[in-house]
């Protein structure tokens, strides 16, 4: 349920009195050093922009003199167009020392030069050093690398497997199966689909025209759209070919799930008409925030017995603006660090990055099977993938969008747009 303002603003009054902690805990020394920061965050929502509040005191009484401007609520909804900006913002000459930033976008601006590596201001702080290497899972850190080095201080991440309305589920008497096949789930959303009065249709499932909701179908057919080392495409892949039929029919021929379109929000829906969409905790707390909670995750249905999921990082990066990166990465601990991991997985608004918090009592106590989110990532056996994110990524998701969208709509056949998407990212690959 959405939080009372009276609790939010009882939230945020206790982390301004846990800065004071935080800034104790953290803190070696105080500074007398005169100096800005820019910083550009994705928050902004109440809860999300107290976790910033708590960092911002403690960093105030390690630097005294410093002044922190910070950018709540940049429009990331669209990571490819965000990072896109970003270049323009830089050659405009705006300065910005530390900027959010997800995996799809890491590598584009590395090679940009736009972001710096961090690797030896990690070396030299033990408590992030630490952290990182003790707490936090290998893959999840590496979705914040590129060539080899380190760009990002994590701060949260999200696996994309399938969150479903518990209340249809019931009503239908469908049972919590982790371990379904393609079949299966087509019965399911054929039962769970169903025409309403005034063409309000309940859908077995959603999807958008997002590249990221399909790969955790080609991660457990198997498959995905590049290989690990981004440097060849797995569009032609039968396997590739076979996915994206199977999911064209629940759209075209089975009716199960709605027409993917690319400003759909799904989360509305969910509510009340929709029983299956792709998600991760962000989206259980974006349902939960518009008073829904009756949901729970699942694993994507498998074609060949494979658990699969696609999962992306985020972080803070350093800019190569940044005139002050020892203060700025003390910064970008305290908005990061033990403590703030923690207050993530009491707020449920994302998978927080330490294992730790992601398997507290708090994180898991906001749906039962919460852990199936760090769960996946950590099996040997499954098909766990980062979100495919090659310096070129931004023209590969528009190729996408356009391709996927002539197929849906029957002007070329699912085959020619796999086939149409391999011939394209093939040469992005050669031109980079």
């Amino acid at each position: 349920m959405k939080k009372p303002l009276s609790l939010v603003l009882a939230l945020i009054m206790c982390l301004l009195s846990f800065g004071g902690a935080l800034a104790e805990s953290a803190s070696r020394f105080v500074s007398d050093k005169t100096f800005t920061l820019n910083v550009n965050v994705n928050q902004k929502s109440d809860d999300e922009i107290a976790l910033i509040t708590a960092a911002l005191e403690a960093y105030k009484e390690m630097y005294p003199n410093a002044t922190v401007n910070i950018n709540y609520g940049v429009d990331t909804a669209d990571l490819n167009d965000y990072a896109t900006r970003l270049l323009s913002q830089f050659a405009s000459g705006e300065t910005i020392d530390i900027l959010w930033m997800a995996v799809e976008g890491i590598a584009f601006l590395a090679d940009k030069g736009v972001i710096v590596p961090l690797d030896e201001y990690v070396a030299a702080s033990p408590e992030i050093d630490k952290r990182l290497h003790e707490d936090v899972a290998g893959p999840v850190l590496s979705c914040l690398m590129y060539d080899g080095k380190l760009y990002g201080i994590p701060n949260g991440w999200n696996n994309t497997i399938m969150l479903y309305n518990t209340h249809l589920f019931e009503e239908a008497g469908i049972e919590y199966n982790p371990d379904w096949t393609w079949d299966e789930f087509l019965e399911v959303a054929k039962k769970l689909t169903k025409e309403g009065e005034n063409g309000e249709k309940t859908w077995g499932l959603a999807l958008s025209l997002t590249l990221s909701d399909y790969l955790p179908w080609l991660a457990a057919n198997g498959t995905f759209d590049m290989n690990e080392s981004l440097d060849e495409s797995w569009w032609n892949k039968p396997e590739t070919i076979e996915t994206f039929q199977f999911i064209y029919d629940l759209v075209n021929v089975h009716g199960v799930c709605s027409y993917p379109e690319k400003t759909f929000n799904s989360v509305y829906l969910f509510a009340d008409r929709l029983a299956m969409m792709m998600g991760g905790p962000w989206a259980a707390s974006a349902a939960a925030a518009v008073g829904f909670e009756n949901y729970d995750f699942l694993t994507i249905p498998s074609n060949k017995g494979i658990k699969g999921c696609s999962f992306g990082g985020d972080g803070y990066c350093m800019t190569s603006s940044c005139e002050n990166p020892q203060e700025a990465l003390d910064f970008m601990n305290l908005l990061t660090n033990d403590d703030i991991q923690m207050l993530m997985a009491e707020l449920g608004t994302g998978s927080p990055s330490t294992i730790s918090a992601a398997y507290s009592d708090v994180f898991l106590a906001h749906a039962p099977h919460m852990n199936l989110n760090y769960d996946l990532v950590l099996d040997p056996n499954a098909n766990a993938r980062i979100i495919s994110s090659p310096v070129f990524r931004p023209d590969m998701e528009k190729a996408f969008e356009n391709y996927w969208s002539q197929a849906l709509a029957g002007q070329i056949t699912v085959e020619e747009m796999c086939l149409s998407m391999h011939e394209e990212v093939e040469a992005m690959i050669a031109e980079h």
